[in-house]
């Protein structure tokens, strides 16, 4: 009976985590700072170097910048990735 207990409460503490995570809205911006995105909802900010596929394409981040004022934005800037450069990634 504990034990049933124990897996139930287990379940239900990740679903309530899976759904009320708290989740980022965010800008994404090309390195000139043209928007390709905006308004996205993550529930992790990537971090510099890592890979963004969006509009069949694939994007390195450059820099996340975190606006502190009461908008409390997020920008990701990232640059487009040629073949190449993927390629020596999936090898």
């Amino acid at each position: 009976m504990f034990f049933e207990f124990k897996i139930m409460l287990y379940l239900i503490n990740t679903l309530i985590s899976f759904f009320y995570s708290d989740k980022y809205s965010v800008t994404i911006l090309e390195r000139n700072w043209m928007v390709l995105k905006s308004n996205v909802s993550l529930i992790s900010l990537p971090r510099i170097s890592e890979y963004i596929y969006l509009n069949d394409k694939y994007y390195q981040v450059i820099n996340v910048v975190h606006d502190l004022t009461k908008n409390n934005k997020r920008l990701v800037i990232v640059d487009e990735v040629t073949a190449p450069e993927i390629k020596k990634i999936i090898i």
